[in-house]
């Protein structure tokens, strides 16, 4: 529950066990239920807590990563920053991105290079795009694949917060290093059977990486995404730098965001798709 926790635990040192998942939940020790079973004797992990940590954490859903359903609406907003972005454009390049989201799943995207905008959307229903740079500029459909993936991005909740809810489910893989760092790995199933894996920050409950199979335009292929430089907005934390790629691949995509912002006014007609192509404007 997200304002207490109760678990049981073979333990010796409950004490410290609930001080331990309080910690890294955030709640308050008086908040913290820890049910002692007596069975066994008082030897071997008896006298650690580390596992309880654990345990709380996968059934909890790592809601401390952060838990923007408390507002309706976020838009992720990059004015001055930079995409190096390779697949559709098939060039490395500068440009700018801007990704809207409001509640329920709706997902606005924009990535403009070199004077052209390309704009992938979904107002929850349906999914379109607008690419200019496929030699087609008129609004049309996303396939079936495209639609899968840009329904999980429209959910900035990530799937680990209320799993249970949206019919995912989470494993406790174990502990791993993730450069410098101590990460839980946990084995994510989302509701249509896709597999995935989120590392999160011992230390910090922060998603810092995932990895998965994309299948897009009928290829299945390897890909993976690192969350770096995590600020505080409006008291939620938010990755500044998104790096993706696709092992064994060159093309390489990085987004670095100059803001994000908290609930700024979106009309529900900016995931709809238009009639006309609106006009694309030089990038300055």
């Amino acid at each position: 529950r997200g304002d207490s926790c109760e678990l049981w635990a073979p333990t010796q040192v409950p004490q410290d066990v609930r001080d331990s998942v309080a910690a890294a939940l955030n709640l308050k020790p008086e908040q913290v239920k820890v049910n002692v079973t007596l069975m066994g004797g008082g030897f071997g992990r008896r006298l650690e807590h580390d596992y309880g940590v654990e345990a709380a954490l996968a059934d909890n859903g790592y809601r401390r990563v952060a838990e923007p359903q408390r507002g309706d609406v976020v838009a992720y907003r990059d004015e001055k920053g930079t995409v190096t972005h390779s697949g559709v454009v098939r060039v490395v390049e500068r440009g700018t991105i801007l990704i809207e989201r409001k509640r329920p799943g709706k997902l606005r995207e924009e990535i403009s290079l070199e004077g052209r905008t390309l704009i992938r959307a979904t107002d929850g229903k349906t999914g379109w795009s607008i690419n200019p740079f496929s030699g087609g500029g008129a609004p049309g459909p996303l396939s079936a694949d495209d639609f899968r993936l840009i329904t999980q991005q429209a959910d900035f909740d990530r799937p680990l917060v209320d799993y249970k809810a949206k019919g995912n489910q989470v494993e406790l893989v174990g502990r791993d290093k993730l450069d410098d760092k101590e990460v839980y790995k946990l084995k994510v199933t989302l509701k249509d059977r896709e597999i995935r894996y989120d590392y999160v920050g011992v230390a910090s409950s922060l998603e810092l990486k995932w990895e998965g199979r994309v299948v897009r335009d009928g290829n299945d292929f390897q890909a993976e995404s690192f969350f770096r430089d995590y600020r505080s907005v409006d008291g939620l934390m938010y990755p500044f730098v998104i790096e993706s790629d696709s092992p064994g691949n060159a093309a390489t995509q990085k987004i670095v965001f100059d803001k994000i912002e908290l609930n700024p006014a979106l009309e529900d007609t900016r995931f709809e798709m238009p009639a006309t192509v609106p006009a694309q404007s030089p990038v300055k």
